[in-house]
């Protein structure tokens, strides 16, 4: 890169420190920062002043994961996301999973309450981008936005706890890595 050239601020919203938030918010952020490190300037934030308006004019792209937050907290993000648009700041949602799940979802009532669905749908439509996880999701999501990008879910096999143990044997073994509501 030359050194006139400016670096791309990114600011990383994950939704929690671990599961989600670390594989499909940090952990690709982090290495992007690693890899390209001269062209992209990563900052991470587990929980930005989304009221604070013009604190978010450093950056170029803001990447978060669902963005779900209770009633007012979801009209301040939404007046967020109108801002940034207007200040020319590109906006990436992701979302790795149905956003309206079924009622035998352990998640269906606490979804239903807090209007889970109708909060996302929203989201969609004021961000820039969405990213997802399968072409089924995509299909889904471009009712409400066309910019839809997949990135399936993956694991760093260069990370400890994925690291084969190896147990000899005749036997064929075979590992499934999913959340405990997946079926």
């Amino acid at each position: 890169m030359q050194d006139n050239k400016k670096k791309i601020k990114a600011l990383v919203v994950p939704s929690d420190a671990y599961g989600v938030g670390l594989y499909r918010s940090r952990s690709p952020h982090e290495k992007l920062q690693q890899l390209y490190g001269d062209e992209f300037d990563v900052e991470i934030n587990m929980n930005p002043n989304w009221a604070d308006f013009p604190s978010f004019e450093k950056y170029d792209i803001i990447h978060f994961h669902k963005g779900l937050f209770n009633d007012e907290g979801q009209k301040i993000f939404h007046n967020a996301l109108r801002y940034f648009k207007e200040h020319d700041i590109t906006t990436v949602m992701d979302i790795d999973d149905n956003w309206d799940v079924g009622q035998y979802h352990p998640l269906y009532l606490s979804n239903k309450a807090i209007k889970a669905p109708e909060k996302i749908t929203t989201n969609f439509t004021l961000v820039d981008y969405v990213t997802t996880t399968t072409r089924i999701y995509a299909n889904k999501i471009k009712k409400w936005n066309k910019n839809v990008v997949i990135f399936p879910n993956a694991i760093d096999p260069d990370e400890e706890q994925y690291q084969p143990i190896k147990y000899p044997s005749e036997r064929i073994r075979f590992g499934f890595v999913m959340g405990s509501s997946h079926e």
